[in-house]
Order: C-alpha cells, then sequence, then structure tokens
C-alpha cells in the first residue's frame, strides 16, 4: 500500500518554486503555487529532461529543453496528447510536505 513519505518543510519551498527530491529511488519534481503543492515525474516524457528546471507560469510548466508543457495538478501533457507524467498526491502535516508513492 502507498505511503506519505516527507520530502521538505513547506517553508522551505517558496511559492512558485519547484525543487527535485526522490522518492524510493524516484525522481519527482515538486511545486509550490501560494499554499499548494504538486508533485509530478521530474523527467518529460518527450527527451527526459527534468521538468524542475523547468519554467512555471501558475500551475503551468515548460520543460527546459524543448518547451513543451505539462500541468502540474495531474501531470497531463499539453503539448501533446498522450504524453503525460504522473502526478502523485501530496499534504501537508505539521509544517512538513508529504507525498504519496
Amino acid at each position: 500500500m502507498p505511503e506519505f513519505v516527507t520530502i521538505a518543510q513547506a517553508d522551505d519551498i517558496k511559492d512558485g518554486a519547484a525543487r527535485c527530491v526522490t522518492v524510493n529511488a524516484k525522481e519527482l519534481a515538486i511545486f509550490r503555487v501560494g499554499d499548494d503543492f504538486y508533485a509530478i515525474d521530474n523527467e518529460c516524457s518527450h527527451y527526459g529532461a527534468a521538468l524542475c528546471d523547468g519554467w512555471t507560469d501558475g500551475t503551468t510548466v515548460t520543460c527546459p529543453w524543448h518547451c513543451w508543457q505539462f500541468d502540474i495538478t495531474n501531470g497531463k501533457c499539453l503539448t501533446v496528447d498522450d504524453y503525460d507524467v504522473t502526478a502523485y498526491p501530496i499534504r501537508i502535516e505539521n509544517g512538513q510536505v508529504k507525498v504519496q508513492i
């Protein structure tokens, strides 16, 4: 059964920022938008660029290599159908960001 794993302190990730974390040998991109946090696979489904290094605009991240765009709330690729990345549930407990994986 998937469990929630602590990945960061909420205050350590600033609004509009992204960070890469590794959980159980899986690399995730963590994003903060206001008081909300989102987690998706860190690897772009096009050529594998690190999405945490991309540009964010609200809940959209743009891949730094070829400008493919993804919705960070659900992992949907906004550039090409069927190239989605996995999104992971996040919750905040006692100021800690936890991801379910």
